[in-house]
């Protein structure tokens, strides 16, 4: 997570360790298929930025 850029980044585990698998940006919606369902807005995460709103997750 990089509260600079704002992004996430999402790994996932290899035999050779740990592999960039995709990097979300503040207008991204991160999801997972092993959590069926789950989803959010990564601005979100951040806050909101002076005169900006962003759309919230619901569900």
């Amino acid at each position: 997570m990089d509260r600079f850029q704002q992004t996430i980044d999402v790994y996932s585990r290899d035999t050779e360790g740990l592999t960039l698998t995709q990097t979300y940006g503040a207008a991204d919606t991160l999801t997972s298929p092993l959590l069926p369902g789950f989803a959010f807005v990564v601005g979100d995460v951040f806050g909101e930025q002076e005169g900006e709103t962003r759309r919230r997750c619901t569900g």
